[in-house]
């Protein structure tokens, strides 16, 4: 399968994406670091118990800029984390019910509207989004919860009293960081200035790896850049089509 074609159009190429992978495999931590030798940026460490680990870029040499930023963007992140897996599958990397692929794009380009606006249309459209990875990544999964009506609001209400001049940044993120576990992460809003998407699966498959964060930075692009203003919070779908079906209930009784 070819790689998939990105429309400039609506994308920002350029924006900054990294990336955490956990896998399943029984090898020892000394050859599973063995194997990732050639790739001095990416840190290894155990996640969830026996067999169960995590690669992802250094925190540190992140935060310190000692990273090469040409494998954040486009092409060349998805070309290196293939290389990556084609490393782990060296000491045998797999998937499992629990793996995840945790997807980390960089917001330092948008204001706390823009940030907002990608918030709580994520909150509208999540459960269209779940239809796109396993149930066992977020049905009863504590790590990748839905996001609440109440955090959508309270994202909302925050960006409004900026937009109102009524909070600085720095009081904005102080409103809306660290709700770690859920779909959309803000734990790294201020840090990193990335939003965290948790959702989807760890996978071995080069195209797989491709198409879903092409789709995640895609959407925080779209929804970032798509409306003029603060937009408000809309009851999600499946609320609008209870509440549609519920007006005709006494109807049929």
């Amino acid at each position: 399968m070819s790689r998939p074609r990105e429309r400039s159009s609506n994308i920002n190429a350029m924006r900054r994406c990294y990336i955490e992978l956990e896998f399943i495999s029984t090898y020892p931590r000394q050859d599973i670091a063995r194997v990732l030798t050639p790739y001095p940026e990416v840190r290894l460490q155990r996640e969830h118990g026996q067999n169960h680990w995590e690669v992802n870029l250094d925190p540190e040499k992140v935060a310190g800029n000692n990273i090469n930023t040409d494998i954040y963007t486009s092409d060349t992140l998805v070309e290196y984390w293939e290389k990556v897996i084609s490393a782990l599958r060296q000491v045998e990397c797999r998937e499992s019910a629990i793996t995840g692929y945790h997807i980390h794009v960089d917001v330092a380009d948008l204001n706390p509207i823009q940030i907002s606006n990608v918030y709580t249309k994520f909150y509208e459209y999540q459960y269209i989004m779940q239809l796109t990875i396993p149930k066992s990544r977020w049905e009863n999964n504590v790590n990748c919860k839905p996001i609440t009506a109440n955090m959508a609001d309270n994202m909302y209400e925050s960006a409004l009293r900026w937009k109102q001049g009524r909070l600085s940044t720095e009081e904005f993120f102080d409103n809306v960081e660290g709700w770690k576990f859920y779909g959309i992460s803000t734990n790294h809003i201020r840090d990193y200035q990335t939003l965290e998407f948790r959702w989807p699966q760890f996978t071995v498959d080069n195209d797989k790896l491709s198409y879903t964060l092409l789709l995640y930075r895609n959407l925080v692009d779209y929804f970032g850049n798509r409306y003029k203003g603060l937009q408000p919070v809309a009851q999600n779908p499946m609320f609008r089509l209870s509440n549609f079906l519920l007006k005709f209930i006494p109807m049929t009784l």
